[in-house]
């Protein structure tokens, strides 16, 4: 085949020349071969940060709560706040950053000049929460910085990594020179408009706290809990935008959050997760929704952890009738345990995919597309070993029901022997390898929970 010069006219008839039409796209530019290394030099920086320099980094990472959030939401959350940790965490024995280390480690690097003015100018960049305030076509943003209100230019080097967003939206990542406008180092995490104004007024009431007034200075010490913050937010909005099955299931949260503290956003949002596995899976009828909410409240806050509250209090608050309420608890305590043993209950994976990202991988792993859902059986405080089979869970619960029920014959209701007789029980089935030594406290307490619900339900009948 003969080839065709750049110069001569372009045979698809357009009139115009060959390497300003068809041969336009084999051409390639100089700006898409910088952003190729520089996307290179990313992925290196960050391999020789978390290699050197993980006994630094590790400590922030443990520090967030991500059991229980979707895989790919808590990569992202470890991705996030190492990049912030190269950029921002001093590093006491060197007096220096990571990047200032890598820079210094890598100063024979044969890197092209321009390459190395990019990476150089790089130096003293900090995580930001930016408004889209408009694009230029895919690749381009414009953004403004929603504490310090400075606008930027952004391009993003792959058309084919830009995620789904609208002009409000958040873009919460950390933003690095290129050339006269600036882009993302690794990748961004999109949080949507509607919750972008209680974002902003969290991230400013907790930068007032830290008594910062500029907001690039309370990023570059408090962008690990800026983050927690935002992905509480972010929860939230998923929360917000569940649909019910029924209007009824709905009415049971609205009835909970109209009596619930304020101070407790975290349980809410429990509440909520929770109270949509339930309704999934077990299709209540909804007679009087003020009996579930109060149920909800009582079983959230005193068991699956929170403030300490009694039955006749929480019934009180709801103005319900204190049997039919503790009733609906005993539901939910035993749909709880089925979970605990149950790998069904998970959400659909539509509910989350508004937080999917799959750029946020750190390595390529394989697959694991039920890490996608939020599943209930990860829940804090609810785990059992991995490997143990269903049937050994429910005799180990016999076994503590039957060491139960002798008690309750012998010596009558005594709650803090029930909680003594299971700790007991928990040792035993450590010593006799039953289960983990590293899982027993989360057994012991679940397991305390619920006897203590199945035994109160055995005692007041």
């Amino acid at each position: 085949m003969a080839t065709i010069s750049r110069n001569a006219p372009c045979p698809c008839g357009s009139g115009r020349k060959y390497k300003h039409c068809c041969g336009k796209e084999k051409t390639v530019s100089l700006q898409s071969v910088l952003e190729r290394e520089l996307g290179e030099c990313m992925r290196d920086v960050l391999a020789y940060a978390t290699d050197r320099y993980e006994d630094e980094i590790v400590p922030f990472l443990e520090e967030r709560q991500t059991e229980g959030l979707p895989e790919t939401l808590a990569i992202g959350i470890e991705l996030f706040v190492t990049n912030w940790a190269i950029f921002c965490l001093p590093l006491e024995s060197e007096d220096t950053t990571i990047f200032a280390s890598y820079l210094q480690d890598r100063r024979s690097a044969r890197w092209r000049p321009s390459v190395r003015t990019q990476i150089e100018s790089w130096q003293g960049a900090v995580p930001s929460f930016d408004e889209l305030i408009g694009r230029d076509g895919e690749r381009n943003l414009f953004v403004r910085d929603v504490l310090t209100g400075e606008e930027k230019q952004v391009h993003i080097f792959e058309a084919d990594k830009v995620p789904e967003m609208e002009e409000g939206d958040i873009l919460i990542g950390l933003l690095v020179p290129y050339g006269q406008a600036y882009t993302y180092f690794t990748t961004l995490l999109v949080f949507p408009h509607a919750g972008a104004g209680r974002l902003i007024a969290t991230l400013r009431q907790e930068q007032e706290q830290h008594g910062e007034t500029d907001g690039r200075a309370f990023l570059r010490h408090a962008f690990p809990e800026a983050m927690d913050l935002a992905v509480s937010q972010l929860i939230w909005e998923f929360v917000r935008q569940m649909e019910w099955e029924k209007p009824e299931y709905e009415a049971v949260m609205q009835e909970l959050r109209s009596r619930f503290p304020n101070d407790q956003e975290e349980a809410l949002v429990r509440a909520h997760v929770i109270w949509r596995a339930y309704c999934n899976k077990e299709h209540p009828r909804i007679g009087h929704p003020a009996v579930y909410a109060a149920a909800l409240h009582y079983f959230v806050c005193a068991i699956a952890g929170g403030e300490e509250l009694e039955e006749e209090e929480v019934a009180f608050l709801y103005e319900v009738p204190l049997d039919k309420m503790s009733a609906r608890v005993d539901d939910l305590m035993l749909f709880s345990f089925d979970s605990m043993i149950d790998d069904d209950d998970e959400w659909d994976d539509k509910d989350l995919d508004f937080l999917d990202n799959d750029d946020w991988e750190l390595v390529d792993d394989e697959d694991d597309s039920a890490n996608d859902y939020w599943d209930l059986s990860d829940e804090d405080g609810w785990l059992f070993d991995d490997d143990m089979e269903e049937d050994e869970i429910d005799l180990l619960f016999d076994e503590l029901m039957a060491k139960m029920e002798e008690l309750l014959e012998r010596e009558g209701w005594d709650e803090k022997k029930v909680m003594k007789l299971t700790e007991n029980l928990v040792a035993e089935w450590v010593d006799a390898g039953e289960i983990d030594e590293a899982d027993a406290e989360l057994v012991c307490e679940a397991m305390q929970a619920l006897a203590l619900e199945v035994i109160r339900a055995q005692h007041k009948g």
